[in-house]
């Protein structure tokens, strides 16, 4: 029997929420965010962006301030493509339209991407990561691990 690829995507963004919520609250509640029911609903219908909401309070200051959206690819080649193609890669398409979105609701990028080899990858803006080891910086764009992320 067959896995639907669409299930296993909402399985990963599920456990990511999950991690999201544990480090934001340091280890203290494991259901602070969730999936949004929709990639990034319509403005003005719903105070809705990106994938990922905060479902309690606490949350609020992290989700007011960044849009998440999450990939997963089994792209092995993918920043060697973003690097050589930049804006024309699947990154680069993904970043383009995440960096439009968050203009529009006025809130900074942050992109996760679970690779075929279950590492995730998390891109914002350099000046966010701050002290975060990076895996790559590309025309503006930090990347790092995210289990860098949680020690942090």
């Amino acid at each position: 029997m067959k896995t639907n690829p669409k299930s296993l995507g909402n399985t990963w963004e599920r456990e990511f929420c999950r991690d999201l919520s544990l480090w934001w609250t340091k280890g203290k509640d494991a259901k602070v965010f969730w999936r949004t029911d929709s990639s990034g609903a319509v403005k003005g219908v719903s105070e809705l962006a990106g994938d990922v909401k905060a479902i309690k309070e606490i949350g609020y200051p992290l989700i007011d301030n960044i849009i998440i959206e999450l990939k997963r690819t089994k792209d092995k080649d993918l920043l060697i493509d973003m690097v050589r193609r930049g804006d024309d890669s699947k990154i680069g398409k993904w970043w383009v339209k995440l960096c439009k979105e968050a203009e529009e609701w006025r809130r900074e990028p942050f992109l996760v991407i679970k690779l075929v080899n279950r590492t995730v990858i998390c891109l914002t803006l350099e000046q966010y990561f701050g002290d975060v080891p990076h895996i790559l910086e590309y025309n503006g764009i930090a990347i790092a691990l995210w289990e860098d992320i949680k020690k942090c």
